[in-house]
């Protein structure tokens, strides 16, 4: 009978901490109190802009998001039993600022990549090793929300990692971050290769052609720098890479109000492809339509205007069914390949703001 009261007033505090945190769910800024004067300056300007930064503006304009605040990341660190903190750092968005040895970012650092601030290195799959003041923006669910010590909620919650080599590199990746990429690698100064590989890439600095704020009820969300393995893809697909390439994201309302394959696929995970385009830079239109009509060979055809493309069926897998996912449409225009997964508004007016 006491364990049965007990799992009765467990399962109430749950769901009296899920509809609070489904209330709140802050965006909070993450510092650690011995982090240099610059960067804590620059991560209260960030709280105080955050309607001016693409993934954030589109966070609270779509997924509810609340204002953004400054706190110190060991308050936010939860500590063994104290389930008040850690629900805290479940149920929020949280961005993460500092170099790698912050606790907390740690706790959340991941498995894409590894950065050595005493030697300045940064080792990651489909850039290789790279040297000198770098900076990396990595966003992904939050591993709090997504642990074993929570069974089941309604949403979901994002974690930013604004981090580098040094504090010259976190810097550069904050401004990175505030000027829209969402996932990527930054440069500040001279980049050094201290080994090679076969898949070496250096960052590309150079964002989008295109980002409109608004394609249909999406709010622009923010570009990853897509990463060597995904330019290689194309020789496979086409026999020929293109010159640069990004992937940009657009949240639509209330998608992360779920948990799952889907919530997963409008996230910002830099592989999330829900929502999102594919923009692939080639050497001329001539190459761009030849990749175009490669990659499109096997659907059916899709027109915009004057252009013509194809529609592939969405890809499915054992966690998204056939007829799941949205269909991926496939175009030129001029030296750019556009592979959308947004709607076909959405896709007519993403294609029509590239120049």
């Amino acid at each position: 009978m006491r364990h049965l009261v007990s799992m009765a007033l467990m399962i109430f505090l749950s769901m009296g901490s899920s509809r609070a945190a489904e209330a709140d769910r802050q965006i909070l800024i993450c510092v650690a109190s011995n982090a240099s004067p610059s960067i804590h300056s620059a991560a209260e300007a960030l709280s105080h802009d955050a309607d001016q930064v693409p993934l954030l503006r589109a966070m609270r304009r779509t997924q509810g998001a609340g204002a953004a605040s400054v706190m110190d990341s060991a308050t936010v660190l939860p500590r063994d039993g104290d389930h008040k903190a850690f629900h805290r750092a479940a149920f929020n968005h949280l961005i993460l600022i500092g170099l790698p040895q912050d606790p907390l970012l740690a706790k959340c650092w991941g498995y894409m990549t590894r950065i050595d601030a005493k030697m300045k290195r940064v080792d990651m799959e489909g850039y290789g090793a790279l040297a000198g003041d770098l900076g990396w923006v990595e966003c992904d669910r939050n591993p709090f929300l997504h642990s074993q010590a929570i069974d089941t909620t309604a949403f979901d919650t994002m974690v930013i990692k604004l981090s580098g080599t040094s504090e010259a590199g976190v810097l550069a990746a904050i401004a990175a971050f505030r000027h829209g990429m969402a996932n990527g690698l930054t440069v500040s100064g001279a980049l050094g290769r201290p080994e090679k590989s076969l898949l070496d890439l250096d960052p590309l600095p150079d964002p989008p052609p295109a980002q409109p704020e608004r394609l249909g009820v999406g709010e622009y969300a923010g570009w990853t720098q897509c990463s060597a393995n995904e330019y290689r893809a194309f020789i496979d697909a086409a026999g020929v890479e293109p010159a640069k390439l990004w992937r940009l994201k657009w949240l639509m309302p209330k998608s992360w109000d779920a948990m799952g394959a889907r919530s997963w696929l409008a996230g910002m995970h830099r592989m999330s492809f829900g929502s999102a385009a594919n923009i692939a830079e080639f050497a001329d239109a001539a190459t761009a339509m030849r990749v175009a009509e490669a990659i499109g060979k096997n659907g059916k055809p899709y027109k915009i205007g004057s252009l013509s493309g194809s529609e592939l069926a969405a890809p499915s897998d054992e966690t998204l069914a056939a007829g799941e996912g949205s269909p991926v449409r496939v175009i030129a225009k001029g030296r750019y390949l556009i592979m959308s997964t947004l709607d076909a508004t959405g896709t007519a007016q993403l294609v029509s703001a590239i120049p």
